[in-house]
């Protein structure tokens, strides 16, 4: 049977929200024909049983189960990748649930724009769960795409028609993607695997992307709610490994852009007590990030 899409879902403890994200997909796949692979790296609690009781109601729902010590974020992907069926691969998160049903549509409209496109990504919205600076900041990085998408939400990546100038302060823009909820044609996935690494895998193939003169698409109506709760111990990691990433191997200038996040702290509806809060929770996490920058800074 012919397959449009093949949804690969990297798993590990997501019994919160791996039974909606299937749910969600399956809504979706009316009109279409579609799998899911959930490769499981060890969870210890109920998420294999609930994508097992999902196997009953979706007949093309497959679970790979791997040892946690086996995982790694390209490898792992690339695996998928390589034993899914359709042209069309779409990489997800096990706790990112699309905002509406017809993604599928708008994914394969999307490869229509240009015979380079060969990704489509989405706009990341962290839940209400999330701590508020972090949040914050998703919200400011996205918005830097946001004003450059048409009037449908939709932006068109491409070198041979800069949607922004290609220079060293706007390189990110260029790279940017994100593996939450991102579409890919496999063909280009099996001549550029994901580069052996554990953080920023999905950044660095779209720098090969772009730099291979290949385009890719930002699409806002296919919008995730990422439902990431952040210990200030992950920022850390996260931030650290960010910087690193940016630094060492995107090579792209590091922008703070502090009073962005400043003016949506102050236009909070909130009290006036609750935006100080907030303030000095910012001026705490940009400490954070100028001691990580200054630590990597010392060990070069």
């Amino acid at each position: 049977m012919k397959c449009d899409i093949s949804f690969i879902i990297p798993v590990l403890n997501e019994e919160e929200k791996i039974g909606k994200l299937l749910n969600k997909i399956h809504q979706a796949s009316s009109d279409y024909n579609t799998e899911i692979i959930v490769i499981d790296s060890g969870s210890t609690d109920s998420t294999a049983k609930i994508v097992k009781l999902y196997q009953r109601k979706i007949s093309n729902l497959h679970l790979i189960s791997k040892n946690k010590t086996d995982f790694n974020r390209s490898k792992t992907r690339n695996l998928a990748i390589r034993k899914a069926k359709s042209k069309l691969i779409c990489l997800c998160t096990g706790h990112a649930i699309p905002t509406n049903n017809n993604f599928i549509k708008y994914f394969l409209d999307d490869f229509k724009l240009n015979n380079k496109v060969v990704a489509v990504f989405t706009e990341d919205i962290l839940s209400q769960y999330t701590p508020i600076i972090p949040r914050i900041e998703v919200m400011c990085k996205m918005e830097r795409l946001n004003k450059y998408c048409n009037r449908n939400g939709v932006l068109l990546q491409t070198l041979k028609a800069p949607f922004i100038d290609y220079n060293e302060n706007n390189k990110f823009l260029w790279y940017f993607m994100s593996n939450i909820f991102t579409c890919y044609k496999k063909s280009f996935l099996l001549k550029y695997p994901f580069p052996n690494t554990e953080y920023g895998e999905d950044a660095l193939l779209g720098k090969i992307l772009i730099e291979k003169g290949y385009a890719k698409v930002y699409d806002r109506r296919c919008a995730t709610i990422h439902y990431h709760k952040f210990s200030l111990l992950q920022y850390y990691q996260r931030e650290k490994e960010d910087l690193k990433l940016r630094i060492s191997k995107l090579k792209v200038k590091n922008r703070v852009n502090i009073s962005a996040k400043i003016a949506k702290l102050l236009n909070m509806r909130v009290n006036p007590i609750q935006k100080i809060y907030f303030l000095l929770q910012l001026l705490f996490y940009y400490s954070l990030k100028l001691f990580i920058f200054a630590s990597l800074f010392i060990k070069k």
